[in-house]
């Protein structure tokens, strides 16, 4: 990647629209960026640096604090790249986020940050990710391995030679990305860990399954039991003693068992005695009760018998009573019929009465409507034509609102005027005050520095005796020596001074800037006032203005007031005459449809009576010609004869029922009696007191068994599970123990645990190779920079054996033949050092990211240590580094490179603010 134009705008020092034509340096060599301090040349990387990757090269400065504070508002702030990589060409356009002014309704707005690159060929893209995602596949180097390997920051030389085994480790886990090796370190660290907990806790386990291990106290090996549950047993003895337990308790179950079967064997031979016992009991006592309730059944029967003889005497009665019922039924259809007659003469006469009131309903209501119409058209006409005068109030409405809304933004912007106005006179006086302490700061300056000058020119005349040559002018007599004055300073306080003086002039410079940003808004906000005064109040003078248009506010209020109220009454009147255009025709269709109804009603009247005469002549026959007066009378006499029948039938029923039932009591007690007999017949005496007391005997004894039974079963199960969890947990341990001397074998030579062994970690050996070719990369450039003296060593002795080593670093001293640390060597020596440090890593840098080959290297100060032939020796390095098509810059103070780099990027930082840049080529 090589830029061939960069351009700023407003940017950092750079007030305006700065252009640097960075072809016109040429492909190769070296060039110097030079210029006072503050200027803005390191800028001219950071601008590069952000155009790319949209973060500038320090990590001091962010993206939203490079808008230069010397800029015209109006100016926008950007930077434009054009570059060259593998034969193509390509342009880039970034601008950050900053307050501009707003194109609309004056005040500011926030300009978005956004982006545009234009690839060769015309391809275009403007958002930001995939701006970023191209620009690294273009390069091939992420932001970070661009400023490590093409942009060596200042300050940054000497923070890799320095620095300690950690310190390295993070800048290696960085730029190498070895961070997984860490994360793997960590990974076999918490997994040996938690390995070793599980093997604490299995064995825990253990203890604790071996103190639940059950015993009876009369067993044998109770006393063994004792000695394993607290601990005092081996495991392998534990191991053999549990199912030795299970098979003890086994054997003394088996026992018990067959004497609980005995038990009860015997336990059921009495229950079948008593059981005898209690049937014969049973059925004596059954026998007894069956002969006493024998005789009284007989007796019931005898009574039954006379009952029915009585009830079937009635029989004849009820068959009389149901042909009478049956009669009646035959008659209820005319019954029905006049019914049904005397309920059509009641709704007749009933709908003959609701028919003359319809009627007369009908006409009083089409008196009333008749009112209403006539009322309605008169009130509609009363109301004219309102929509007209509506809209005429809406026109009158909206100038009088667009009129007030004018006047109220006037009056705001006249406001923000007088404000702005007071604000300006603020910081004009300001200003003054920092001209004038300005004016003061020069004149102690110019004072005080005439002072030291002369103070320098009478030390030197001091030391000129006669024959000497003076080693300014040369002469050899010297009729008028300079003395020394009174009150000089020192060179520090006059330095103090000059900062202080600087210091002043800019305070001063960005008060100026300040006023001229306030005074053009102010002239602005005049205008725009006075034209908006003179277009609406006819004003062309500001003071007194704002009453005026209060004044003229309030008028256009009450105005608007007036002509709301005014509207609303008569949108309402509006809403009248439209409800009454409704009313008319649905009040006359109503008149229509109630006279057509009362023509109806009177003509149902007449039918209504025809047919009324011609029921009652039907009534009049029916009643004649039936006995009751009604059906319901006739019902009623159905429903008697009925009952009566009903209760004769029941009677007999009744009396057979219970004859049948007591005959067949009688004849299941002669057959029970018979059945008692001859199970009682030849059965033997059986003592139950003295069964029941052996049986208890029994029972008891086979609870106790039962008991004992419980406890050893329990004791099977507890320890024939406890012998299986034991055997699997023994094999749980057994491969947790072996993958845990896996893994700490592991964890102790990836984390540089083993003792007696350096420390290095898993990580800081695969930085080690990195560090090793960076070493033998950068000894190429330092054996040339030192002719031949200093060669740099990764050092393998760490400071002792509990510190991190392996990428410390010493220097070889080939004059001496000793090794030393770098940090004993001096300034300029350091400066070599870390410069072939950071070119090797550069390399580096680029051979791991796919043999990357960036053509543009730039490398900002350090040179000012180094003597003259340090300075030699380097240049000769970075010429170097310059040969084939590759382009260095060197940001630098030191005057003898700018006699011995010809091509040279001027910046220069003018007193009223802002810098400007001029090429030498």
């Amino acid at each position: 990647m090589k830029p061939t134009k960069l351009i700023m705008s407003a940017f950092g020092p750079y007030v305006g629209r700065v252009v640097i034509k960075l072809d016109k340096l040429g492909d190769k060599g070296l060039y110097l960026i030079t210029g006072d301090t503050g200027s803005g040349k390191t800028t001219i990387f950071d601008a590069i640096t952000y155009a790319l990757y949209g973060e500038p090269s320090g990590a001091v400065r962010d993206a939203n604090m490079l808008r230069s504070k010397y800029a015209s508002i109006d100016t926008p702030t950007e930077v434009e790249l054009y570059f060259s990589c593998n034969s193509k060409e390509y342009m880039i356009k970034r601008n950050p986020e900053y307050e501009r002014p707003a194109k609309k309704g004056g005040g500011t707005t926030t300009q978005k940050a956004e982006v545009c690159l234009i690839c060769q060929g015309g391809q275009l893209i403007t958002k930001r990710k995939e701006v970023d995602e191209k620009i690294k596949e273009i390069i091939g180097v992420t932001r970070e391995q661009f400023t490590q390997i093409a942009m060596i920051a200042q300050g940054d030389f000497l923070k890799l030679l320095l620095a300690t085994t950690q310190e390295r480790q993070k800048i290696f886990r960085q730029i190498f990305k070895t961070a997984k090796y860490e994360t793997l370190q960590e990974h076999l660290k918490e997994r040996c860990n938690d390995i070793h907990k599980e093997f604490t806790i299995a064995n825990q386990g253990v203890l604790q399954m071996i103190a639940g291990i059950v015993c009876d106290e009369g067993s044998e090996s109770f006393a063994l039991t004792s000695e394993a549950k607290v601990g005092r047993l081996p495991l392998a003895q534990v191991l053999e003693l549990v199912p030795r337990l299970v098979d003890e308790d086994k054997s003394l179950l088996n026992g018990v068992v067959g004497e609980i079967e005995k038990i009860d064997e015997q336990i059921r031979e009495i229950d079948e005695k008593i059981g005898k016992a209690q049937k014969i009991e049973k059925d004596t006592n059954a026998l007894k009760e069956a002969n006493e309730a024998l005789l009284l059944v007989r007796q019931r029967l005898e009574k039954s018998k006379e009952s029915l003889d009585a009830s079937k005497e009635n029989e004849t009665r009820g068959v009389e009573l149901e042909r009478l019922a049956v009669t009646l039924e035959g008659q209820m259809s005319r019954y029905l019929e006049l019914e049904n007659k005397l309920s059509e003469l009641l709704a007749i006469e009933s709908g003959i009465e609701q028919s003359k009131e319809a009627v007369a309903n009908g006409k009083a209501t089409l008196e009333n409507l008749v009112e209403e119409l006539d009322a309605l058209k008169n009130e509609r006409e009363l109301l004219g034509d309102v929509k007209e005068k509506i809209q005429l109030i809406k026109n009158d409405l909206e100038r009088v609102r667009e009129r007030g809304a004018s006047l109220t933004e006037l009056s705001k912007q006249l406001k923000e005027y007088w404000e702005l106005n007071r604000k300006y006179d603020r910081q004009k006086e300001e200003y003054l005050q920092l001209s004038e302490q300005e004016r003061k700061s020069n004149e102690e300056y110019e004072l005080k520095n005439r002072l030291f000058l002369d103070e320098q020119a009478g030390i030197l005349a001091s030391e000129l005796k006669s024959g000497q040559e003076c080693p300014v002018c040369g002469s050899t007599t010297h009729p008028k020596k300079a003395r020394l004055s009174m009150g000089a300073p020192t060179e520090a306080e006059l330095n103090a001074l000059k900062e202080g003086l600087e210091e002043s002039r800019k305070k001063q410079q960005e008060s100026s800037s300040e006023c001229q940003k306030i005074k053009g808004r102010l002239d602005t906000l005049a205008q725009l006032c006075l034209k908006e005064l003179n277009r609406l109040l006819e004003l062309d003078a500001l003071i007194g203005a704002i009453d005026k248009i209060d004044t003229a506010i309030g008028a256009l209020k009450k105005q608007e007031l007036s002509l709301t109220k005014e509207q609303a009454e008569l949108e309402k009147s509006l809403k009248r005459k439209e409800k009454i255009d409704l009313l008319l025709p649905e009040k006359e269709e109503q008149m229509s449809k109630i006279s057509d109804t009362v023509d109806k009603k009177n003509v149902e009247i007449q039918v209504l009576i025809a047919r009324k005469s011609e029921i009652e002549r039907a009534v009049e026959t029916l009643k004649n010609a039936l006995t009751y007066k009604n059906a319901g009378e006739a019902r009623s006499k159905i429903s008697q004869l009925r009952e009566e029948k009903e209760r004769i039938l029941k009677g007999i029923s009744e009396a057979q029922g219970l004859f049948d039932s007591t005959k067949a009591e009688e004849l299941t007690l002669q057959a029970t009696i018979e059945a008692l007999k001859k199970s009682l017949e030849g059965v033997k005496e059986i003592n139950i007191d003295e069964e029941n007391t052996r049986r208890k005997e029994l029972f008891d004894r086979r609870l106790d068994l039962d008991k004992k039974k419980q406890q050893i079963t329990y004791r099977i199960s507890a320890n024939s599970v406890l012998n299986d969890r034991l055997i699997s947990q023994m094999a749980e341990i057994k491969a947790l123990y072996a993958q845990y001397e896996l893994i700490s074998s592991l964890d102790n030579t990836a984390n540089a645990k083993v003792r007696g062994k350096e420390r290095i970690t898993l990580e800081t050996y695969v930085q080690a190779t990195y560090f090793e070719k960076i070493i033998g990369r950068a000894n190429t450039r330092l054996l040339q920079m030192t002719a031949g003296q200093y060669e740099l060593k990764r050092s393998t002795q760490a400071e002792s054996l509990t510190s991190q080593s392996g990428l410390d670093l010493s220097v070889i001293d080939h004059y001496n033949g000793t090794e030393r640390s770098v940090r004993t060597l001096s300034g300029g020596e350091s400066f070599k050092a870390s410069l072939a440090l950071a070119l090797g890593l550069s390399d580096e840098i680029q051979s791991s990211a796919g043999g990357i080959k960036l053509d543009t290297m730039f490398i900002d100060e350090g040179f000012g240590s180094l003597d003259e032939e340090s300075l030699s020796q380097a240049m000769k390095v970075l010429n170097g580094l310059a040969e084939g098509n590759r382009l260095v810059g060197i940001i630098s103070h030191v005057s003898t490179l700018k006699e011995k780099i010809d091509k040279q990027i001027i910046v220069t930082k003018e007193k009223s603010g802002g810098s400007h840049v001029k090429l030498v080529y």
